[in-house]
């Protein structure tokens, strides 16, 4: 019985294994914002595309479960599946996909921010103006809160220029709460802007003062 129960379990494992699809990269020239340059594209062990090269970049993206990511025209960081499929846009930070914490990403929906586990499976719902990386169980997120970009200094010119990266940007107003990998609403949308916080306190800022919230007092489930 046991043996039995051992080959089904193999021949499980071998058939999903086989149906997963191996692509390969190639690259070919496409036009992107009005200009033509190299692109690239996904193709299957027989050489049959899968995906046209329209993508600026792309790799196996060995931090997700050996997914793939693209980076198409609009700078944007792609989740891709095994069949070539665009699932949803990977949240941008330190100049690539946000990584995955406690084994969550963002990803970005309709302006929206949710979460996706490393499986490439959507799992909270893009449905927040911002939301931090989970850290002790907790995501920050705001509503109302609006995207700034940050400035820099060309100390040639010495005048003020917008960050190039997305993710070079900081949120302000709105009011802020949080949320645990469950999307339970742990603290309501009360709070100022939060810089920082852990399981137990959050720093938060109002007016360029500094104060510091006792979270056990405000938490729904009280740990």
């Amino acid at each position: 019985m046991k043996t039995a129960f051992f080959f089904c379990l193999l021949f499980n494992v071998i058939v999903s294994t086989l149906s997963a699809r191996l692509m390969i990269s190639f690259s070919d020239s496409c036009t992107c914002n009005g200009k033509r340059t190299d692109c690239y594209g996904f193709k299957d062990e027989a050489g049959r595309i899968i995906t046209a090269a329209k993508y600026q970049f792309i790799d196996q993206d060995t931090i997700y479960s050996s997914h793939y990511y693209a980076i198409n025209c609009n700078g944007e960081f792609l989740a891709i599946d095994s069949t070539g499929k665009e699932l949803f846009t990977i949240f941008p930070f330190d100049n690539g996909p946000d990584y995955a914490s406690e084994g969550l990403f963002r990803y970005i929906e309709n302006g929206k921010i949710g979460f996706a586990d490393t499986n490439y499976a959507a799992v909270i719902k893009a449905q927040y103006d911002f939301a931090t990386p989970f850290n002790h169980g907790l995501s920050a997120f705001c509503v109302g809160c609006k995207k700034t970009p940050v400035y820099s200094i060309d100390h040639k010119t010495r005048k003020e220029t917008i960050e190039e990266y997305p993710e070079h940007c900081s949120y302000t107003g709105g009011k802020w709460g949080f949320i645990n990998a469950k999307n339970e609403v742990v603290v309501d949308p009360v709070l100022d802007p939060i810089s920082s916080f852990d399981s137990t306190t959050a720093i938060t800022w109002k007016n360029n003062k500094k104060k510091t919230i006792n979270l056990k007092t405000i938490r729904k489930d009280r740990k």
